[in-house]
């Protein structure tokens, strides 16, 4: 496995359990991460929009090859993306 701290990925692209182990440590050098969950239908996807937001804290750009509806978080909409 690739060690995020060393890479320090600003985009990350399907790779759903990858995703996963590393989204929580990129706060440490990331605003916000990228993340492109670009899998068609939904049931297919990576992830879904909340599961990035959640695992961001917030803190994500989300887009995604599914639609997906606006999310609230912490008292904010997030509104995700489809590519």
């Amino acid at each position: 496995m690739v060690d995020c701290k060393v890479i320090k990925p600003t985009i990350l692209l399907d790779h759903l359990e990858w995703e996963k182990l590393s989204l929580r440590n990129t706060t440490t050098f990331n605003e916000k991460s990228i993340i492109l969950a670009l899998s068609s239908p939904t049931s297919q996807s990576e992830c879904n929009a909340e599961e990035a937001y959640s695992w961001r804290k917030g803190q994500a750009i989300f887009a995604s090859g599914s639609t997906f509806d606006p999310i609230e978080y912490d008292g904010k909409v997030l509104v995700p993306r489809q590519v």
